[in-house]
């Protein structure tokens, strides 16, 4: 139902009035007409009472209908998915906590260039994704409540413990708290372990795009077991405790954290149903969704693909996914990693879906395409689950450009 049909009860009230009137005039005594007329009104109010019902509803809970908001609750979430490890495999969940960062555990580790024995050894480590390392898709990492676990193929089991600053610091205030002091040589050996323990020997700088960020080193043993199964050398670091790494200036919301955690710029990529299969109508062959490695997944509410409208993302601005408000702030622009088939760690041959993107979802100056939208929560933690409602509360005041689709070459 769109915002106008929610109008109809009231012009309906007044034709009703009229064929009461003109149906009970032939009845004959005046209190015969008014008790049709009374009944015909009271079948009126009934068929009318959902949709006023449904028009309050919006009004208190959005905070009214100003121009341009949708007033239907359309959607609701389908997938929910985190990638602990950033470019590796992801893992599929019926409902996500988050904080300011966003997902909990989302993106929450990275894999950077071992640039130690180098002589770039004084420059930020830059990261590492399937973009020139696509067998990271086979990377598998599962969190329990004490380790990050980490499976590959060929590979042993990769076991990091789940040590924040925080914990050791809890631990060690605990243990002197209850008079467990050591002797000097061993306090310091145990200073030392601790130190292991947060992810290695000191707190390093990394390079996400052109952001340099602290992180926090899982020491020798993860960087050996990356290194061994990239062939190249490689460490594993995490997102320290005290992470106030910004999104971009430019998509900032006023009154809002805007702090993410290694993602490439935001802390959520929403993406659509209907847009996946608008895309792989254009497409030779199929993808499916996780090609574009989505933290949150909507479809139509009502089930019916027909109403899975391609791209309808585009046009939001304000949703509300259960009880949580986000802003969709940017269109995520695509690069070659779309193209790592995700079951096989390797590049598809013929460069889809991107090659597909460049024609049907391209830039006006055609250096980006686009498919997905970034967003940022306005809640400082909270809870999202599959089966949720997804409701567009306001539409985006900076509409995705593009260029008209290319013409399909000539066979």
């Amino acid at each position: 139902m769109n915002g106008t049909s929610l109008w109809w009860p009231w012009w309906w009230w007044s034709v009703l009035g009229a064929l009461a009137g003109a149906l009970a005039a032939p009845w004959g005594g005046e209190q015969q007409q008014h008790t049709l007329l009374s009944l015909l009104l009271v079948a009126g109010a009934a068929a009318a009472a959902p949709a006023l019902a449904t028009l309050a509803a919006r009004w208190l809970g959005g905070g009214g209908l100003d121009q341009g908001s949708s007033t239907s609750a359309d959607y609701r979430v389908t997938q929910l998915v985190v990638y602990p490890i950033k470019s590796c495999a992801g893992t599929s969940l019926t409902e996500a906590t988050f904080d300011a960062h966003g997902f909990e555990h989302d993106r929450r580790w990275m894999l950077v260039s071992d640039t130690s024995s180098s002589s770039e050894s004084s420059s930020p480590l830059f990261f590492v994704t399937q973009r020139v390392c696509p067998t990271l898709a086979l990377v598998v990492p599962r969190l329990t409540a004490t380790s990050l676990l980490v499976d590959a193929p060929h590979m042993p089991t990769l076991r990091v413990e789940l040590k924040s600053q925080a914990h050791v610091a809890r631990m060690e205030q605990m243990r002197k708290e209850l008079g467990l002091v050591h002797p000097p040589e061993v306090e310091a050996r145990l200073a030392e372990e601790a130190k292991r323990k947060q992810g290695g020997q000191e707190q390093v700088h990394v390079a996400i795009w052109s952001d340099k960020v602290p992180a926090i080193d899982e020491g020798d043993e993860a960087a050996q077991w990356f290194s061994k199964y990239l062939k190249r050398p490689i460490r594993l670091v995490r997102v320290p405790d005290d992470n106030q790494r910004l999104v971009p200036q430019d998509y900032r919301v006023e009154g809002e954290a805007n702090t993410v955690a290694f993602g490439d710029g935001f802390p959520f990529l929403l993406t659509s149903e209907g847009s996946l299969a608008g895309l792989n109508r254009e497409l030779p062959e199929p993808v499916p969704m996780n090609r574009f490695r989505p933290n949150i997944v909507v479809a139509a509410a009502s089930g019916r693909p027909e109403d899975d409208v391609p791209f309808a993302e585009d046009t939001w601005g304000l949703v509300r996914i259960g009880s949580h408000q986000m802003h969709v702030v940017k269109p995520c622009t695509r690069c070659k990693l779309t193209t790592v088939d995700q079951a096989k760690g390797e590049f598809g041959s013929a460069e889809e879906p991107l090659r597909t993107l460049r024609r049907v979802r391209s830039s006006p100056d055609g250096k980006s395409v686009y498919f997905g939208q970034n967003l940022i929560h306005a809640a400082a933690s909270g809870t999202v689950r599959v089966g949720d409602t997804v409701r567009v509360l306001r539409l985006t005041q900076r509409p995705v450009a593009l260029r008209p689709p290319a013409p399909l070459p000539h066979e």
